[in-house]
């Protein structure tokens, strides 16, 4: 799983220097080496797993939650290195596939045929099931 968050987050970061602790303690630096160094450790492994499934909606939960630690620059700092890289960043594939699950997903969970409808009407409504014959 480290291997797979670090060539994503690698994918993110081609400018700028981003150092990245993981769980295990094992440490990689991304980027080009230039501008002010920033660095995350990541607190436990769930929340590299939580990150590496949603980063859109993980990154500022688990950062409040004090799960994913800026240790060296701002936050600030680490959203102009993240925002500057994006700018410059193609699509990055994992996070468009990560996207696309969701969507599926929510869809599916959120579907809504005639028999799911008239059971919805019955619970919230109390009204006779004769109306939707």
């Amino acid at each position: 799983m480290e291997r797979l968050l670090r060539s994503i987050l690698a994918g993110l970061v081609s400018r700028g220097t981003l150092e990245v602790v993981m769980a295990s303690g094992s440490r990689f630096v991304l980027g080009d080496g230039t501008g002010a160094p920033s660095a995350i450790r990541f607190a436990d492994a769930r929340a590299q797993w939580a990150f590496l499934l949603d980063p859109e909606l993980r990154f500022g939960e688990l950062f409040m939650d004090g799960r994913l630690l800026v240790e060296k620059g701002s936050l600030y700092e680490l959203f102009c290195l993240l925002m500057e890289n994006d700018r410059r960043a193609p699509e990055n594939r994992w996070l468009d596939a990560v996207d696309h699950v969701r969507f599926f997903l929510r869809r599916w969970k959120q579907r809504n045929d005639r028999r799911r409808a008239r059971r919805n009407v019955v619970h919230h409504y109390d009204l006779d099931a004769e109306l939707y014959d």
